[in-house]
């Protein structure tokens, strides 16, 4: 189930139900996924039932995050320095007003 999460959140797949018919067709997800070619994909209610049973009183997520960011502060992947800070009233938030081009009027030729 991790695995399909995982390329659902790397495509930005959030529906579940198409996540699952993705997986199902999509035979580079179903080797990701360790599920072959006759393996069955998990029914969309799957995560739901996990999500708000098991996994969510389990701590489960959390240590799995914990160590994975762990890993990627080892490996030089992820520093542990603040990012710098941006004015609230920078260049990237200004937005610019856009005028509507004017329409040709046909002659009528």
């Amino acid at each position: 189930m991790i695995p399909m999460l995982i390329v659902g959140y790397c495509l930005g797949i959030r529906p579940e139900r198409r996540l699952c018919e993705e997986v199902h067709l999509n035979l580079a997800y179903r080797w990701f996924c360790r599920l072959g070619l006759e393996g069955d994909v998990p029914d969309h209610s799957t995560f739901s039932k996990n999500r708000h049973g098991r996994v969510r009183d389990s701590g489960l997520l959390r240590e799995l995050f914990e160590t994975t960011v762990r890993r990627c502060i080892d490996e030089g992947l992820v520093g542990n320095e603040d990012p710098p800070s941006m004015p609230a009233s920078s260049e990237q938030t200004r937005t610019r007003s856009v005028q509507p081009r004017e329409r040709r009027r046909s002659t009528g030729r």
